[in-house]
């Protein structure tokens, strides 16, 4: 098996009812992520997601791109988070795969932030004490 067969992909979903044709989407759309499946092609997504549910008539509740999809000023995508954390430091691929990685640096900054904030309030609930005026 090589690097590439152990990669994930990007799967646009459409909201269930949405519109999802080539030509038409709905302006919000959900990007998740799958693995290969065990007989070749693309697995289910990993955060459990069923792309291929169908209402009570045998419709499909999401339209899907796997690998592609829409781009443009008028679409906007959300990356699963459930994906985005299952992945953890696996290689993506796909027209979406940097939301992946954005999301990830916006997530490990405001973890940081959090942190700063709170080593910031420490500090002014507890200002030093010594005369020395230098720091260590």
């Amino acid at each position: 098996m090589g690097k590439e067969d152990e990669s994930l992909i990007t799967i646009e979903c459409s909201q269930p009812g949405g519109a999802y044709t080539l030509f038409s989407s709905s302006p919000r759309l959900k990007v998740h992520l799958a693995g290969p499946a065990e007989s070749g092609g693309t697995g289910p997504c990993i955060c459990g997601f069923d792309r291929h549910a169908r209402d009570e008539n045998g419709r499909h509740l999401v339209g899907f791109s796997v690998g592609g999809g829409m781009t443009g000023p008028r679409v906007n995508h959300e990356v699963c988070s459930d994906c985005a954390r299952l992945a953890g430091d696996s290689a993506i691929r796909g027209t979406h795969a940097d939301l992946f990685a954005k999301h990830a640096a916006d997530l490990l900054s405001s973890q940081n932030h959090a942190a700063l904030k709170s080593q910031s309030d420490f500090y002014r609930k507890h200002p030093r004490t010594d005369d020395t005026g230098r720091d260590e």
